[in-house]
């Protein structure tokens, strides 16, 4: 069963044993924020995954971003 995880970022069991990919590919979010970290421009990664679009990376930077963002919780005083 495919799960949107964020935009067209979605998880499904059966494909990359349900890694967070881009919707339609194989391509795992993982995969690209790799070659991010690494150095490569986004036009070196298109030109090897033809099938990603400059906005498909895009989503993988502003999901990584908020997978990782603190989570704060406030909670209430015991009375």
């Amino acid at each position: 069963m495919k799960t949107i995880v964020y935009k067209n970022i979605v998880c499904d069991d059966s494909i990359c044993g349900g890694k967070p990919i881009i919707d339609g590919t194989r391509i795992t979010v993982n995969t690209i924020l790799g070659f991010l970290l690494a150095g490569e421009t986004d036009e070196d990664i298109l030109k090897n995954y033809p099938r990603l679009t400059a906005s498909d990376i895009e989503t993988i930077r502003e999901y990584s971003t908020q997978k990782f963002e603190p989570h704060f919780f406030i909670h209430p005083l015991a009375s």
